[in-house]
């Protein structure tokens, strides 16, 4: 980073200061400072009969549970994705409604992604 260039407020966030990074090194932490536009829903094509899926709770603690809306589909999969964009767990199901068990997962946000045939619903939940 640049820290002259960066305004007070910011620097102070990170417990820097203006001069700091003429006595920057390779060897020293890294620190990224960027902004992440918070996508609450994205939704495209949706699968014939499929209104919406639930998520609750959102933020969720140890367990998140998906269920689906007015639903006509018989086969569905929910994909969960970290902000990296990794595959955090994967299920196939005909259920109505599943739970993942979240206990062992880092705080942070998460994308739920829903694909029912060739249509796809994805929605962001933070672990707390």
């Amino acid at each position: 980073i640049q820290t002259e260039v960066m305004p007070p407020e910011r620097l102070a966030l990170y417990g820097l200061h203006q001069n700091d990074t003429g006595s920057a090194s390779d060897h020293f932490p890294k620190v990224t400072d960027f902004i992440i536009p918070v996508v609450t829903q994205v939704a495209e094509n949706l699968p014939d009969g499929v209104v919406d899926f639930a998520i609750t709770p959102n933020p969720f603690f140890s367990q998140v549970r998906i269920r689906l809306l007015h639903s006509q589909m018989n086969e569905w999969e929910a994909s969960v994705f970290n902000i990296a964009g990794q595959l955090v767990h994967h299920r196939n199901t005909t259920a109505r409604e599943v739970a993942f068990e979240t206990a062992g997962w880092p705080s942070g946000i998460y994308f739920i992604k829903i694909l029912a045939g060739e249509k796809v619903l994805t929605k962001m939940v933070v672990k707390q």
